[in-house]
């Protein structure tokens, strides 16, 4: 392996002509020079290109590409797509209003290098308009975590690092299936634990935060949380999951509880408490349920006891402590964005 190896970053962007430019000027800033940096363009139908080309004619590390239409529209494709014309021996995924720090791509390549690492995760911080104007971390990463205790963390929806934070080796991102290209919500989620089932060599820098993710708050993001198609969407990534679980078994068997928490949670609670009562019938008949603790049978009880304590007479005169007890079950333990 070379002493300067190129390092691909690979930027979908959609209509973010507003927020792009600052995401390119913190990878022009980068320390470390060996780069290319690929933006892949969705479709925008804003001054994307002309952006992005102000930036090719600067710095010939820069690419401007749009998405063929054998790859399907969205963030996934696009990112796979970055992925094929790219060259890099190292991935970084960047979201187009994403920030690195400048040490960012320095530090990543010595630890990587360093330790043979297959995969190197980084602390994320997160702001608003500019660094430092929010007090919230993406989430707590520590020394010591094992690739099966981020794995867990992930089944209890606390994701230790979000997408920027994370350094590929090109032979082993090509090795996990590259991302799901039909996702349109945790894309991220699958994609992360997907690379983790694969138990791979994993270095883990948590001095500080090298990226920083832009925290939008607003009400179409909080609709969006609350959509029948984002629910639907985050079904099939947790089935995605539970398919290469079935390819894994040693594995499945140390984090078997937290998965079927997170299936009874986001397949039957989540979306019962909005008011889609008719969701879950949906994935009583896709879902592989198994023999054991994920049956078809504690599916379909979980989900009875979910739409009768609708009622606030049933669930306190029937269910009574059982309900206490099924809610201390059906709970995921987060420190995300805290």
């Amino acid at each position: 392996m070379q002493e300067h190896p190129l390092v691909s970053i690979i930027i979908p962007t959609y209509n973010r002509a507003h927020l792009l430019g600052e995401t390119l000027d913190s990878v022009l800033a980068q320390t470390y020079t060996n780069w290319e940096c690929l933006v892949v363009d969705d479709g925008s139908t804003d001054d994307t290109e002309t952006l992005v080309l102000g930036y090719v004619v600067k710095d010939s590390r820069f690419q401007y590409h749009k998405r063929p239409d054998s790859h399907l529209p969205g963030g996934n494709g696009a990112r796979n797509y970055g992925f094929e014309v790219s060259q890099g021996e190292f991935l970084v995924f960047l979201d187009s209003d994403d920030l690195l720090m400048s040490f960012a791509l320095q530090n990543r390549i010595q630890a990587a290098l360093s330790n043979q690492a297959e995969i190197m995760v980084t602390q994320s911080g997160v702001f608003k308009l500019k660094i430092g104007d929010i007090d919230k971390v993406w989430n707590v990463v520590s020394y010591g975590t094992t690739v099966v205790d981020f794995l867990i963390r992930f089944l209890n929806v606390d994701m230790p690092w979000q997408t920027a934070g994370v350094t590929w080796s090109r032979r082993f991102f090509n090795k996990c299936g590259m991302w799901h290209p039909t996702l349109t919500a945790w894309q991220d989620w699958e994609m992360h634990c997907r690379a983790l089932i694969q138990q791979p060599k994993m270095v883990v820098l948590v001095d500080k935060a090298d990226n920083y993710y832009r925290y939008l708050t607003n009400d179409g993001i909080a609709t969006t949380f609350k959509d029948k198609a984002y629910l639907n969407a985050v079904s099939i990534a947790i089935l995605s999951i539970y398919k290469q679980f079935l390819t894994h078994k040693a594995l499945y068997k140390t984090i078997k509880l937290q998965f079927e928490v997170l299936v009874f949670y986001m397949i039957i609670k989540r979306p019962v408490s909005l008011g889609y009562h008719k969701f879950p019938l949906v994935y009583l008949f896709k879902f592989p349920f198994s023999k054991g603790r994920l049956s078809r049978y504690r599916f379909i009880k979980i989900y009875i006891i979910e739409l009768l304590s609708r009622s606030t007479k049933i669930r306190k005169f029937l269910l009574g402590a059982y309900y206490k007890k099924h809610q201390r079950y059906l709970t995921l333990k987060t420190t995300h964005l805290k």
